[in-house]
């Protein structure tokens, strides 16, 4: 694959930013279909080499490039096709160019380099999975890259989310409830999709049986994918009306207090899903509508959307934001303060990766999430510089008396956007020690040393 040189922009307009609606839409739309094919290729490719790393252990090879895999090899290819169109693209687009571009040509040179010499050498290979980590999460994301203005508002914070029955039986989910409840807490989020449906299943049943249903804000989410079926997800109004239904009788209620939806479809016209939504609202099935995982402009295009027909707008984004990770922050933060959409981040402690149980050149606590099975939403934060983070960060929490899980729940609580954190528990006593992070209250300097530390 070869690479052509940025074309001269000097002549060339960047892309304006006061006309959003007519100017952007047709780029819009190429630049969420080249990240979804790009969050593809790179997820499959770096799930291949998760596999592949097992293999290293049981061959003791030196490299996964060493692997004759066909898995292995396809992901190659269809990462390569990608580059070649992506690279393309953000080369000749001059807003995403200059975000973008260097780390591109970097991922492009080793993936030649990979290609021509194949297996390639340890320290190549792991650049190049290095860096397809980093790159993962920046083109799921790669639609915020687009020129919207970003404008600073406030919303409140709290935290009173819990997520419970995902991987816990019913007794377990009674007892992690409890405590969550009688410590205060009152918000649960679920998802249709979570452990097929189970999860909402024992969360309904528990309420039920505890009699509790009314001290909760009850949220749950539909659109991501129940099955093969065609109509068994996305944000079709067919999807949405069915899908709320069978989460009623699963949670046992009459209402859901926040219903999300779980991903944006790029299939569904907007409106459509809207006007499901308001519906259902208007029926009295659900209180309030959010969204989960929507990059800025979808997030905008939403509320204007809603605003014009009159729908029940959007009160809540739910995306991934902890220390670590923090690309949020350069608009669609912004964007939920403009307009008063309250901010709920997931993943706060990088999925147990802030908890300062992974320890670095140790192996993994065997009853951990990260070393239960090979896992590519907790193994792509496994870096050396995320080591480095962590290590830092702890220090910084034992020297003012607390814990790194605290500091990492604190942080988020006092920034002006976030309205809760969503927390994961499997014991109680994981309850009490996340409820601790309420009681540290930081500084302003607190807040900039501890985003020094995370680097």
């Amino acid at each position: 694959m070869t690479m052509a040189p940025p074309p001269a922009t000097a002549d060339e307009p960047d892309l304006p930013l006061d006309d959003v609606d007519a100017t952007l839409n047709g780029l819009l739309r190429d630049v969420r279909v080249k990240a979804q094919t790009a969050h593809g290729a790179i997820q499959r490719m770096l799930v291949a080499a998760n596999a592949a790393t097992a293999r290293l252990r049981d061959e003791q090879l030196q490299s996964i490039w060493e692997i004759e895999s066909p898995v292995l090899d396809e992901m190659r290819q269809e990462l390569g096709r990608y580059l070649e169109e992506a690279t393309s693209f953000v080369r000749g687009t001059p807003a995403l160019h200059d975000r973008m571009g260097d780390e591109v040509t970097r991922i492009v040179d080793l993936y030649v380099r990979c290609s021509a010499d194949w297996p390639v050498p340890t320290d190549t290979g792991a650049d190049l999975l290095h860096r397809l980590e980093r790159l993962e999460p920046l083109f799921c994301d790669m639609t915020y890259h687009c020129g919207l203005v970003t404008i600073p508002s406030r919303v409140s914070q709290h935290l009173r989310q819990l997520r419970v029955g995902q991987r816990l039986d019913m007794a377990a989910t009674e007892r992690v409830l409890g405590r969550f409840l009688d410590l205060g807490m009152n918000f649960v989020d679920k998802a249709n999709v979570y452990s097929h449906g189970t999860s909402e299943t024992y969360l309904g049943a528990a309420l039920a049986r505890m009699g509790r249903r009314n001290d909760v804000v009850l949220a749950t989410k539909c659109g991501v994918p129940m099955s093969d079926a065609p109509n068994d997800g996305g944000a079709s109004r067919q999807h949405v009306m069915a899908s709320v239904d069978a989460s009623l009788q699963r949670l046992q209620t009459d209402h859901i207090d926040l219903l999300q939806m779980h991903r944006y479809d790029a299939q569904t016209p907007i409106e459509e899903t809207l006007r499901a939504l308001n519906d259902l609202a208007r029926q009295g099935k659900v209180r309030y509508v959010g969204c989960s995982n929507y990059a800025a402009w979808q997030l905008t295009d939403a509320l204007r959307a809603a605003g014009a027909a009159g729908f029940s707008p959007f009160v809540s984004s739910q995306s991934e934001y902890n220390l670590i990770s923090r690309g949020v922050e350069a608009e669609l933060v912004p964007v939920c303060q403009r307009f008063g959409v309250g901010f709920i981040p997931w993943a706060p402690l990088a999925a147990g990766f802030l908890t300062g149980k992974y320890r670095r050149d140790q192996a993994r606590p065997a009853d951990s999430r990260g070393g239960r099975r090979p896992y590519w939403f907790f193994d792509r934060w496994v870096t050396d510089h995320n080591y480095s983070r962590v290590e830092r960060l702890e220090q910084f929490a034992t020297d003012r008396g607390h814990t790194l899980p605290e500091l990492a729940l604190a942080w988020l609580l006092h920034r002006p956007a976030v309205s809760l954190v969503i927390v994961g528990a499997s014991r109680p006593e994981q309850v009490e020690a996340n409820a601790r992070a309420l009681d540290w209250k930081l500084t302003e300097h607190d807040v900039r040393l501890a985003v020094e530390a995370a680097g």
